[in-house]
């Protein structure tokens, strides 16, 4: 998909502290696809930042978010697993890097070589869409199914 005609306005990518922009047509593209997609009301809580800014929120010193390659997404009606899953599935998510927290209104993805799923801040690396199809069906209340 061309980002020629996709516009987020600066104040949303930008540093909150000294106006950085660095975003790559790739993560804006990421967002644009995420927002048609899930029909969702979805808040850009950060994507660039300074290396100062980074380090006063408490990102680790190779944030994807110093080079414009991570989005933090929230909103209320942005459940997580459902949503994330969606995505992969769409074939739409290629080399994604996803950080699931314990804040059900709150995720991080970002643009990397290969898939990894980061939980609680601890690195585990998964098939990303077997974990979160694992985490669907033990979440998911409508799911009849039951294991042994």
């Amino acid at each position: 998909m061309a980002t020629s005609h996709i516009h987020v306005p600066d104040k949303l990518l930008a540093c909150p502290c000294c106006g950085k922009q660095n975003a790559t047509p790739q993560i804006i593209t990421l967002f644009h696809t995420i927002t048609t997609t899930w029909h969702r009301k979805i808040t850009i809580t950060s994507v660039c930042r300074c290396k100062n800014h980074n380090q006063a929120v408490g990102g680790t010193p190779n944030s994807r978010h110093i080079k414009g390659l991570a989005l933090d997404l929230t909103g209320p009606e942005l459940p997580v697993l459902n949503h994330t899953y969606l995505l992969l599935s769409s074939n739409k998510a290629q080399n994604l890097g996803i950080i699931l927290t314990e804040q059900p209104f709150h995720l991080h993805i970002d643009l990397r070589e290969q898939p990894i799923a980061i939980y609680k801040e601890q690195t585990k690396t998964h098939d990303l869409k077997e974990y979160l199809n694992k985490c669907l069906t033990h979440h998911n209340p409508t799911n009849k199914t039951t294991t042994k």
